[in-house]
């Protein structure tokens, strides 16, 4: 389909003040002239900054002085750190029990740039120049690398992603809980494409299952454990065309109740995130 059929496609399925498109368009030259911006400040600055930051500029061309500590200019401390290490890696021992319970936490992002970011802040923050900090998530004992893309896309979405490490299977972009079969906005695809979540499979352990999340129920993170959608975008069905409502697609919210019948919903604390849990139908 030509760019601009698909355009029109974004705009039809998703009846907002902005088009989709044009919102899409919009963070993108955003992202563009902060990314850029930020580049250039960074180049002349050297460093991330931080709230009460006090550097020592150099009088000749003004940027930040380095100061290295006398621990650091000292190969002992490096051979050291380095012996600790790998007294702590043998110290270890390998579990080879099954795991009795699963919690996942998805945080937004979390590719290797923005948790090196991080971590520069956050040492900055502590008075550091942030490179040398440790985050608690730099301690754990096994950790990982995973690829991310669509099948259709080099650049993920939460939809093909929640939909591959929910189910196992990856799927194109803007598709929740169905395979690659299934077509964007087509709801006569869905039927034969649908998928089962992790969750699913927990709660046919005998096991109790629900999420949390600082986003919307019907986001496609969460959406994609419950939900089987030819387009994210469907949060509600205000959300859809009046013709795929009449084709019988059914949207996110629809299926957060239906899919779930024995939903629980506790009282909100009070800063709320919204937490649900339920009892899947067998």
């Amino acid at each position: 389909m030509t760019e601009g059929g698909h355009e029109k496609r974004m705009k039809h399925d998703v009846p907002d003040k902005v088009s989709m498109m044009d919102l899409l368009a919009y963070q993108k030259y955003l992202s563009r002239k902060i990314c850029y911006s930020f580049a250039l400040w960074s180049s002349n600055v050297g460093a991330l900054p931080f709230p009460g930051e006090k550097r020592l500029l150099s009088p000749e061309t003004q940027d930040p002085v380095y100061s290295v500590t006398e621990k650091e200019k000292q190969p002992s401390f490096w051979m050291d750190s380095a012996q600790e290490c790998l007294r702590k890696r043998q110290g270890q021992t390998q579990s080879t029990t099954t795991a009795k319970n699963v919690i996942l936490f998805i945080g937004d992002g979390m590719g290797l740039v923005t948790v090196t970011a991080t971590r520069i802040l956050r040492g900055q923050l502590a008075a550091g120049l942030g490179e040398e900090f440790t985050l608690t998530m730099d301690t754990f004992p096994y950790t990982g690398l995973c690829k991310t893309y669509c099948t259709d896309s080099q650049v993920a979405d939460s939809a093909c992603t929640a939909t591959a490490f929910l189910c196992g299977v990856k799927t194109s972009k803007s598709l929740a809980g169905v395979s690659a079969g299934a077509v964007l906005s087509q709801c006569n695809t869905i039927e034969d494409n649908k998928l089962t979540s992790i969750m699913h499979w927990a709660k046919k352990a005998g096991k109790s299952v629900g999420f949390v999340t600082t986003t919307r129920v019907q986001h496609a993170t969460p959406g994609a454990g419950y939900a089987h959608s030819v387009n994210r975008f469907w949060y509600a069905d205000s959300s859809m065309s009046p013709d795929h409502r009449a084709q019988g697609c059914t949207d996110m919210a629809h299926q957060l109740v239906h899919n779930i019948p024995d939903i629980e919903v506790p009282p909100p604390p009070r800063a709320p995130p919204a937490l649900l849990t339920w009892e899947l139908s067998h």
